[in-house]
């Protein structure tokens, strides 16, 4: 039996007034500031149903027209689309000189074809890269198209007790709203705690989801150790995922850098 090909969408110009999201990017937006099963549900209903403006570099007339999609990488050199809710979202994204903004619309359906051929190199989509930067990886993206959202929600990510799947692309950030009564809580508990060195706070996004993110400078880094970080920061979290991670040269290279840490032993009097 011959095998069935996937319906290539058409290659067709798109006006980005012509898009709107506004009930996802509500959806986005309240996910990120009170992470429940409930609003991630409702966020992936909405990725479900939502066309996207997608920039594009297109060349040749409308009877031969080829568009060439513009991606971009992640720190560990991961490529994504970019991909935005609507013309003020687009419009955060820099297009090299003399380049014009032009735009495809696509569905997570229309996707597929793109993601099933063996070729490509994208890892996934990024919405909204410059404001919610909300990572999808091409699996997940397979899961939204065949499957509920209800019994998608929760696969991206079981951060509570620490544990990061590794198939998941990780972001360091610096938060919009930096969480003072939460750094504050991990401070005194550090005191308390001789093993720890230095602790620095980073905003984590793991695939769509935001996390606090403590690395710990430590000879000694345990379980109880970070479990006592995490006990002492998840009140103040506000219902999103603490993770504790032990300082590693890779971290400290690409992360960390010059960074601030918000506990030095050696500042202590």
């Amino acid at each position: 039996m011959a095998k069935k090909q996937m319906k290539q969408p058409v290659i067709k110009r798109i006006n980005a007034s012509e898009v709107r999201n506004d009930v996802l990017k509500e959806a986005m937006r309240t996910l990120h500031e009170t992470r429940t099963k409930d609003n991630e549900i409702r966020m992936f209903e909405e990725l479900q149903k939502a066309m996207f403006l997608v920039p594009v570099r297109f060349e040749g007339n409308q009877g031969s027209l080829k568009a060439h999609f513009i991606m971009i990488s992640t720190p560990d050199k991961k490529n994504f689309f970019p991909v935005f809710t609507d013309a003020q979202e687009a419009e955060r994204m820099a297009m090299p000189e003399g380049q014009k903004r032009e735009f495809l619309g696509r569905t997570l359906k229309e996707f597929e074809p793109i993601f099933k051929d063996t070729r490509g190199q994208a890892a996934g989509i990024v919405v909204n890269p410059f404001s919610e930067n909300i990572l999808l990886q091409r699996d997940l993206i397979s899961k939204l198209n065949t499957q509920k959202a209800s019994a998608v929600s929760g696969a991206p990510v079981n951060a509570k007790k620490g544990e990061v799947p590794q198939e998941l692309p990780v972001r360091f950030d610096e938060p919009r709203v930096y969480p003072t009564a939460l750094v504050n809580a991990v401070y005194e508990a550090c005191r308390s705690i001789p093993e720890v060195s230095r602790v620095w706070y980073k905003q984590m996004l793991i695939g769509p989801n935001v996390n606090h993110g403590l690395i710990v400078e430590t000879d000694k880094f345990t379980q109880e150790l970070g479990e006592k970080l995490r006990t002492a920061a998840e009140p103040y979290a506000k219902n999103v995922p603490v993770q504790v991670l032990k300082l590693t040269p890779e971290l400290d290279k690409n992360v960390i850098k010059d960074a601030v840490a918000l506990y030095d032993q050696i500042l202590e009097v």
